[in-house]
């Protein structure tokens, strides 16, 4: 019996910049699925965790074996109300959320720097990505190519904020500002390479 590969699907808030950072990522690692990444039809919170659990479903109806099926929705809070209700639609499901509070660029954040730092909105991330490390950050660009290098220390950095800055707060992740597990899904990826 041949090997399956397995079945990744992103199906991401955003319309560029996550999915460019995720099928940047795969790519290399081997993965063939084009655009695995994508934005979803109903890109608020919970059109995203709804079209993450469609997913799982088709590819189960391909009776692709469930331990080959990776399926993850990658959302942030960034004003949106439905953050709450799209983790509860998730939990307990096979299908995974990778979520950042305020925004993804957090998680682009953390490839530079470790901070605990509170962000009223996604556009002071981006202005402070942009004065202090990369003065061409724009959500559209694909900036993979420029942070791949610094992906370890983006983990370590996502592990730090998670496990001790916020440790001992009870406090629902999406009132955790900022907060991000994307560092989950990306030691998921690679373990898939495995």
């Amino acid at each position: 019996m041949r090997d399956i590969a397995p079945y990744i699907r992103l199906v991401c808030e955003g319309k560029k910049t996550e999915p460019n950072y995720f099928n940047g990522l795969l790519r290399p690692l081997g993965f063939k699925q084009p655009e695995a990444a994508f934005k979803a039809k109903d890109n608020s919170p919970k059109g995203v965790a709804k079209e993450a659990k469609e997913e799982y479903k088709k590819a189960v109806s391909l009776k692709i074996p469930k331990s080959k099926i990776w399926v993850w929705a990658v959302f942030d809070r960034d004003g949106h109300a439905g953050a709450p209700g799209a983790i509860a639609m998730l939990e307990g499901t096979p299908a995974g959320y990778a979520f950042s509070n305020i925004c993804f660029e957090y998680w682009i954040l953390l490839h530079y720097e470790r901070t605990t730092r509170p962000f009223a909105g996604c556009d002071e991330i981006i202005s402070f990505i942009r004065n202090a490390y990369d003065p061409d950050y724009g959500k559209a660009n694909d900036h993979f190519d420029r942070l791949k290098s610094k992906i370890d220390t983006a983990l370590d950095n996502g592990d730090w904020v998670k496990e001790n800055h916020w440790r001992y707060d009870e406090r629902p992740i999406w009132e955790l500002n900022p907060w991000t597990n994307v560092q989950e899904a990306i030691r998921k990826i690679r373990d898939l390479r495995q």
